[in-house]
């Protein structure tokens, strides 16, 4: 339970109450004097206890959050004691204020954990889109994500705290409505981006093609693609970022992953690309001779080709530095679009020709590849006995 949560459920049962006051007097008008002492006597009983909830003394701590809880539940419970069941616009407004309350105590636990700078620009940003700020905290998952990617769009100071914020919440709709939007931000900062690392490190990997088993319960099937649409739109937002650090995750995925061959391939080997890091070169360089299987696909036309690991290291670096797949010997016919996880060669003869034909490109240009960085791939084999020993960074550095 947040601690301050309680305390701002009482500031806004006030607010609400004043508001209402308010109403029928003048404009212009203060507060009323039974809301005035109401205010003040709320406001002596919190500051009596709220500075004991950072006690050293751990007595003192939680009986200050239960005398808090304690003082917010008595005022709830005061105006559901004292509605008329009777009066239908006593009830609507009750109903109306409780709903109020949920929504502030929900913006309260949003505001206590970020920084005071932080507070400052997401408060510049509530003020310019009060809507959105406010259906943000909507019980409906589908308004409040809609909300969380309008205030991500508006690409203003508080646009990357919403995204911080949303990657850190239990609610996927608005943690995919947020990251999407994420591609919005102009000049996205290191917080930004190590939140959507973050996020990405605590997600497997995108296997898409297993909410199609008919044995699987509707609820686990949906479950599963909203994960991996969240997969994808992290992959994709950092890929649009530049952000460098997803490239060695992006490898082991396009090289070791058990969905090479399934069409998840085209897009890893699309984001591989997109980035254009000569790093990817120099590593793949090294995978070339991988003879390990993927696949094999017969086209219905006599032509059956077969894609080991080391082809798809060759597709990459082919397509990367702008040369020909066709040129290598990949088959490439009129009558077939190359797919990246189809990416193979009809006979070895044809494999043997195409790795000296890229090996004797490297020696003639890697003098443009001096000093480039070497990505470690691990396989899937090598990460169990590894996790646990190495720090969280260097885990998601590594696409653990």
């Amino acid at each position: 339970m947040c601690r301050m949560g309680s305390v701002i459920v009482i500031a806004g049962v006030l607010a609400c109450a004043q508001a209402a006051a308010q109403t029928t007097q003048p404009a212009g008008d203060s507060a009323s004097p039974k809301m005035q002492a109401a205010r003040k006597a709320v406001a002596e009983a919190v500051a009596e206890v709220v500075h004991d909830l950072g006690s050293g003394r751990l007595q003192k701590r939680e009986a200050a959050q239960k005398a808090l809880t304690a003082l917010s539940e008595s005022v709830i419970a005061e105006v559901f004691a004292r509605v008329d069941a009777n009066d239908l616009e006593q009830v609507a407004r009750a109903k109306e204020l409780l709903a109020t309350l949920t929504a502030s105590a929900r913006q309260a636990q949003m505001m206590i954990s970020l920084t005071p700078e932080q507070r400052t620009k997401v408060s510049t940003l509530a003020r310019s889109a009060p809507e959105s700020f406010n259906s943000l905290f909507s019980e409906d998952r589908e308004v409040a994500g809609k909300a969380a990617a309008a205030l991500v769009t508006a690409d203003a100071p508080g646009s990357e705290v919403v995204v911080t914020w949303a990657c850190g919440q239990r609610d996927p709709i608005v943690r995919l409505r947020a990251i999407e939007a994420a591609c919005y931000l102009s000049n996205p900062s290191e917080q930004v981006r190590l939140a959507l690392m973050s996020r990405l490190a605590k997600m497997k990997p995108n296997e898409r093609w297993g909410y199609y088993s008919t044995g699987d319960p509707p609820h686990e099937r949906v479950q599963r693609e909203m994960n991996c649409r969240e997969y994808d739109a992290l992959l994709d937002v950092l890929v649009g970022m530049k952000e460098k650090r997803i490239l060695p995750r992006l490898l082991r995925a396009f090289l070791h992953g058990s969905r090479s061959y399934y069409p998840d391939s085209d897009e890893l080997a699309g984001r591989i690309l997109r980035l254009n890091d000569k790093r990817a070169i120099v590593t793949l360089m090294d995978q070339i001779g991988n003879d390990a299987s993927v696949t094999s696909v017969d086209f219905g036309n006599g032509r059956r080709i077969g894609v080991k690991r080391g082809d798809l290291a060759m597709a990459i670096i082919i397509r990367q530095t702008g040369q020909s797949l066709k040129e290598y010997g990949f088959y490439t016919g009129d009558d077939w679009a190359l797919r990246m996880h189809e990416a193979g060669f009809e006979s070895e003869d044809k494999r043997a020709a195409a790795r000296k034909k890229l090996r004797d490109w490297w020696d003639r240009n890697k003098k443009n590849y001096e000093g480039v960085e070497k990505i470690k791939l691990l396989k899937d084999e090598d990460l169990p006995a590894m996790r646990g020993k190495l720090p969280v960074f260097i885990e998601r550095l590594i696409g653990g």
